[in-house]
């Protein structure tokens, strides 16, 4: 038998015919799996009109990702609007990153510019904000300037940048139609200017009638020198007039702002003064009464205005009993008094029968304080707040906080971690150190994660059995540090961080570092540090103060901030109401600049300054710099 007829013989063979006879048959069709349908941008549209703008923003990438440029690029630019409305701000700004800003048209360009703004401003990130927003091109849509004009005013204004904020507002104003748009601008225009110092609206002012900033610069300088002569206020106003005719400061704003001059500035005529004169508190409530009393026989006012002095700290005496007194006195406005339980005691009355300016801050409760009680104090937690803003402004994201232990440390980290995070900042870590050592290596190691870098240094000595060379590596995911000090631990703290490798980190501080008196010496181990602080403290010496340092030279040294606040409790009296019911105005004070929230607490708005060479050398603000260039 052949090879031949082997390979066609057999059972094998038959089977393996069959096999492939079967397989040649053809099977029933099975459908294949149905792709499911993807949502058209006609549902996209239905749910964003219903207020689901994340569920449409994910159909219109959908439909992006199968579209060429520029349609492509505009569905994205859309659903980062729409993820910007639902407040995912980090993954609008995801898809803006993605897109290719070359590739662009001017207008696609712009919106694209605008929504980062949005993202940076809701994150209260101006500099960023400003940096994303460039001047608008004239040739570019109406709608897209006014957006663009309106986010740099308001990065300008976050920003601590009134003038330019102004200035962008300014540019604003031709391009709106609405009338209420109109007035709206108008007024956010002279809230911005009217937060300026006297100071500096006047050196602002260099452009001759009829420029439009210049008008109102000196409109918002005649309404607070106005305050002081308000016999004369309406006569100055009339001059205005004449020389910026036709200016956007209206005759309905004019009258407005004339009427409520008059109707909110009313110097109180017999004022009485609470303070503990005996006790624990004795240095610190005298010097809040000299500086009152200062403040008083320097005002030209003291024919119109009598000061009574009650002494809180008799034996027995109850607040209630004083407060009442005082008024059976003829008191038409109490200022005190100083300890926090006292404040907190008025603070729980349902009414009171006059206006109160009480010099600390009650105790958070869940019941408002009664009408006209008013809080003005040296806050440490308002200091520490400001260090967080500071920070969130210079785009400093992620903290370490370094704070004495106890209740005062406790509560300025508790504080400085609040503001931070609301603004978007991230505490990495805090560390307490021991106010009665010297030595704090420990908690910065700890807190720079030095003390890790150490240990696996020893552990891989242990493994290898040989002694490597090694240079300690602090933690680089930093950007700023937080230090809550008086001056001796502040003198101690600042040389050893920079020893332990963190002498590129910005340390920021409050007040409480400067001990208020200028000492090269003793502070030239601050050198870098940066405080805020009241112009009290840092503003070259006026002849006030320079007059209280001769006549309490002692008090002075240890206590002149409680002199600046018992300056500044006597000259807010004839502006207390205008201030609260203008929330927007400043008042240009020795503490600060001063300014009411909604629960009636006074605010400072307070001055930077960084130690070079022993002296804190104050860090001039935006108006200051623009002040010079112009």
């Amino acid at each position: 038998m052949s090879l031949a007829q082997a390979r066609t013989n057999g059972p094998w063979y038959a089977a393996m015919l069959a096999a492939l006879i079967a397989g040649c048959v053809p099977r029933p069709a099975v459908p294949p799996e149905p792709h499911p349908q993807e949502p058209s941008l006609a549902h996209a549209q239905t749910l964003e009109q219903s207020g689901e703008h994340a569920a449409a923003a994910r159909i219109y990438l959908l439909h992006a990702a199968t579209l060429e440029s520029p349609e492509r690029e505009a569905h994205q630019l859309h659903a980062a609007e729409l993820l910007v409305r639902a407040g995912q701000r980090r993954q609008a700004g995801a898809v803006l990153d993605g897109i290719d800003p070359r590739v662009l048209e001017p207008e696609l360009a712009m919106q694209r510019s605008l929504l980062q703004g949005r993202i940076a401003l809701a994150e209260r990130r101006p500099l960023r904000a400003l940096q994303q927003l460039p001047a608008p091109d004239p040739q570019l849509p109406v709608e897209l300037r006014l957006e663009a004009h309106r986010l740099r005013a308001q990065a300008y204004e976050q920003g601590g940048d009134l003038l330019e904020g102004a200035r962008e507002r300014i540019l604003l104003g031709p391009l709106l139609s609405d009338p209420g748009a109109v007035h709206a601008n108008r007024r956010a225009i002279w809230e911005g200017i009217s937060q300026l110092s006297p100071q500096a609206l006047q050196q602002l002012r260099i452009a001759p009638p009829p420029d439009q900033l210049s008008g109102w610069l000196e409109l918002a300088y005649l309404i607070k020198r106005g305050r002081l002569e308000p016999a004369r206020l309406q006569e100055w106003v009339d001059e205005w007039r004449t020389r910026y005719p036709g200016h956007p400061a209206d005759e309905a704003l004019l009258q407005e702002l004339l009427a409520r001059q008059r109707e909110l500035q009313q110097p109180p005529t017999d004022v009485a003064l609470l303070l503990p004169l005996g006790g624990e508190l004795t240095d610190a409530a005298r010097a809040v009464r000299n500086g009152f009393l200062a403040a008083h026989y320097t005002s030209g006012a003291k024919t119109e205005t009598t000061v009574h002095i009650y002494d809180t700290a008799q034996s027995g005496s109850d607040i209630w009993q004083i407060y009442d007194q005082a008024i059976k006195d003829g008191a038409t406005f109490v200022v005190g008094p100083l300890s926090k339980d006292r404040v907190s005691t008025l603070a729980r009355a349902g009414r009171l029968d006059v206006p109160l300016l009480a010099l600390n801050f009650a105790e958070a409760t869940d019941e408002s304080p009664p009408k006209d009680f008013l809080q003005f104090g040296l806050s440490p937690e308002d200091e520490a707040r400001q260090v967080a803003e500071r920070a969130s402004i210079e785009g400093l994201e992620r903290a370490l906080v370094l704070v004495p232990e106890g209740e005062w440390g406790e509560r300025l980290s508790e504080a400085f971690f609040q503001r931070f995070t609301e603004l978007g900042g991230v505490m990495l870590e805090s560390a307490r150190y021991d106010v009665s050592e010297s030595d704090f290596s420990r908690p910065i190691q700890r807190l720079l994660n030095l003390d890790e870098s150490d240990s696996r240094y020893r552990a891989l000595r242990n493994i290898t059995g040989r002694d490597i060379q090694f240079e300690p590596r602090r933690r680089q995911d930093v950007d700023i540090v937080f230090l809550a000090a008086f001056p001796r631990h502040a003198r101690l703290i600042m040389p050893q961080l920079h020893f332990h490798h963190a002498q590129d980190l910005p340390v920021l501080a409050t007040s409480h570092s400067y001990g208020g008196t200028p000492d090269a010496d003793d502070d030239r181990d601050m050198n870098g540090l940066i405080i805020c602080d009241m112009p009290w403290m840092l503003a070259p010496e006026d002849p006030l103060r320079a007059n209280l340092k001769r006549l309490w030279p002692e008090a002075m040294s240890r206590y002149a901030r409680l002199f600046a606040l018992g300056i500044d409790a006597y000259n807010l009296l004839p502006y207390a109401r205008w201030l609260q019911q203008e929330r927007y105005e400043r008042f240009a004070g020795h503490t600060g600049s001063l300014y009411f929230d909604g629960q009636a607490r006074i605010h400072r708005a307070l001055q930077w300054a960084r130690f070079q060479r022993g002296r804190p050398v104050r860090l001039r603000n935006q108006i200051e710099k623009a002040s010079e260039t112009n």
